[in-house]
């Protein structure tokens, strides 16, 4: 009658909760201070973008330099974010 439940999919689908949670506040509650739900927004974003660039990381075998590259490029990209949030640049330019 039920299907099994992958609980991979289960837990990605609730990294989604937050945006909800942000979207919510923002259009209806404005409970949370809009600097604050713009710095949570990128921080979080961050985090899900490194993740998926660390899928490609095999530290058992030798990969390719591209795929390599490929995983630390969504690192760089992060740390590039956060330095320039950090100097306040204007978040609209990040």
């Amino acid at each position: 009658m039920f299907k099994k439940i992958n609980i991979q999919y289960l837990f990605s689908y609730f990294g989604l909760i937050p945006y909800a949670v942000i979207f919510l506040d923002k259009y209806f509650f404005s409970i949370i201070k809009e600097e604050i739900l713009i710095n949570f927004a990128t921080y979080y974003s961050l985090i899900i973008i490194v993740f998926i660039g660390s899928i490609n990381w095999d530290l058992k075998t030798n990969p390719p330099t591209h795929i390599v590259v490929y995983g630390f490029l969504p690192s760089l990209f992060a740390v590039i974010i956060i330095v320039l949030n950090l100097y306040n640049i204007n978040t609209l330019i990040i």
